[in-house]
């Protein structure tokens, strides 16, 4: 009996060795606990800046895309203006070749009706014009001449009514290209204003570059992040490992205080 109230009350070291287990065991607890939180939050954070880095990369990607079609855009713009002034240029010379032409028939036939006045007045003047004893023309050479007189005025007439219409036609024809040269002068003027917002869309495809390479680099800086995250992940999770290793071997310790202090309880 005396030996057992000894022990109880002298020699306490077992139970402060299980004391200071139990304490040590609760710090690792509580220390692995704040660890799986961590964790959590990395994890948490991780998957956030993924959802991030995936939204980026969609933005990037829609923009590339828009930069593209509107490059392809203003290409079939720049090609179907550039057809339409060589077809006015075609047509441009089409119609002054015809107008030449027909200036040069109205000239030819100008100089026809000349010479046939000319020819008229000349046979005129050089036909032999007899008379009767009374010095009157016979009925003959006065419907012969009255005839010549005729045909002369109806092929001048003809004549003068071709010369109109080549006229007519050579002012269309003026008119076509004078048309055209204003046709060509507004898409001259058009294709400079489109140039010049082209410019403009050149400058905003510029700053759409430099902001797509922002982006690119958020995003590699983000990729490092990530990267970066998933190392310390590791890391946490090796130190969460070693401080599980750590707890067990405590409780392992505990318990083998407890079961010794026991044992020294009920001698």
């Amino acid at each position: 009996m005396t030996k057992k109230r000894a022990v109880r009350n002298g020699d306490d070291g077992p139970m402060r060795a299980a004391s200071d287990a139990a304490r040590r065991t609760l710090a690792l607890e509580a220390e692995l606990a704040l660890k799986a939180a961590d964790e959590a939050r990395l994890v948490t954070q991780l998957e956030r800046v993924s959802r991030e880095l995936e939204r980026v990369k969609e933005a990037h990607e829609n923009a590339r895309t828009a930069r593209e079609n509107d490059c392809a855009s203003r290409d079939e713009v720049i090609r179907a203006l550039e057809r339409r002034v060589r077809e006015i240029e075609g047509e441009n010379v089409m119609l002054r070749a015809a107008r030449d032409e027909a200036a040069e028939a109205l000239d030819k036939s100008a100089a026809e009706m000349d010479g046939l006045i000319r020819a008229s007045a000349i046979g005129f003047g050089t036909m032999k014009v007899t008379s009767d004893d009374d010095g009157n023309l016979t009925k003959l050479e006065s419907d012969a001449i009255e005839a010549a007189m005729l045909r002369a005025a109806n092929e001048l007439v003809e004549a003068k009514g071709e010369a109109q219409v080549s006229r007519a036609a050579v002012a269309r024809m003026e008119t076509q290209c004078k048309l055209i040269e204003h046709d060509h002068e507004l898409i001259k003027h058009n294709m400079a204003e489109i140039t010049k917002v082209l410019a403009g869309k050149d400058d905003a495809n510029a700053r759409q570059a430099a902001r797509l390479h922002d982006l690119e680099r958020v995003l590699r800086e983000t990729v490092a992040i990530c990267e970066t995250a998933r190392a310390a992940g590791a890391a946490d999770r090796t130190e969460t490992d070693r401080l599980r290793s750590a707890l067990e071997r405590t409780r392992a310790e505990k318990i083998a205080l407890e079961r010794e202090l026991d044992a020294i309880v009920m001698r």
